[in-house]
């Protein structure tokens, strides 16, 4: 309606604040109008929320840059989308190059169903095959939330920070610094000691280098997988993804692929 309105008008953003709302020209007023045009479009544009609320650092120049996706993260999201408008859970296996992307994307569609369309109890895993992979991961997700404007969550002016939830190391949520802002958490572990997680609610899972998850006597995929994947119910909006470079033709994730080509 809103948006309607300032067509309607032909007006800017300042003019339909100081002439139709008759009221003094602010920048945090401007965000509010500025959310309540996008946040219908976030919603359900994936690739133009990303862009406009997430950065991330360009591997040639090293600057903190828009999320603009590249031609394989186009295709990839766009089997993402197809599964989500159908209705089904968006459970996917990547057998990746190195340097086009797929792990970044895998997670910033994870932050943006948590951002835009589950904010609450919608909570996500990264599972690597060592803790630092999944540190790194993680990384890119807090730099991305530390970058975004707190207007495109509805918070105006608001410096948004990735906090430990519940003071523990491996489990944060999005904050102001002081106080939660949604209650949907991301939780890091690695295949080698996954315990902590055992019995944890999640909606999300991201396997990262699945192909380097080696199976031992202590430690087998199958059951690493099974003790999440089991919760994660069949429904809608409901993701696992599955993201290596590939290592030699057998093994749990060569499988994996075998399996995702075969359906």
């Amino acid at each position: 309606i809103l948006m309607q309105s300032i067509i309607q008008h032909g007006c800017s953003i300042r003019q339909f604040i100081e002439e139709y709302w008759q009221k003094e020209y602010t920048q945090k007023l401007a965000d509010l109008v500025t959310f309540e045009i996008c946040k219908v479009r976030f919603r359900e544009d994936p690739e133009f929320a990303m862009y406009l609320t997430d950065k991330i650092v360009d591997k040639k120049t090293g600057e903190l840059v828009p999320f603009r996706l590249n031609y394989p993260q186009r295709k990839l999201l766009a089997l993402m989308e197809d599964l989500r408008h159908k209705g089904e859970p968006i459970f996917i296996v990547i057998l990746k190059a190195r340097q086009w992307g797929g792990s970044t994307l895998s997670q910033m569609y994870i932050k943006w169903m948590q951002d835009f369309r589950h904010p609450n109890g919608w909570n996500a895993i990264i599972l690597a095959h060592i803790k630092a992979a999944s540190k790194k991961i993680k990384a890119m997700y807090r730099m991305a939330v530390e970058n975004q404007a707190g207007w495109t969550l509805g918070n105006m002016g608001t410096k948004l920070e990735l906090s430990p939830f519940e003071n523990s190391t491996d489990d944060f949520i999005v904050t102001n610094g002081m106080e939660s802002l949604r209650t949907s958490t991301l939780s890091i572990a690695a295949f080698e000691n996954y315990d902590n997680v055992r019995g944890s609610n999640f909606h999300c899972a991201h396997y990262s280098e699945v192909a380097y998850w080696k199976k031992t006597p202590e430690h087998d995929p199958e059951a690493v997988i099974s003790s999440i994947s089991g919760g994660i119910l069949h429904q809608p909006d409901n993701i696992e993804i599955f993201e290596s470079t590939g290592r030699g033709a057998s093994g749990f994730f060569y499988d994996k692929c075998q399996s995702a080509m075969n359906d």
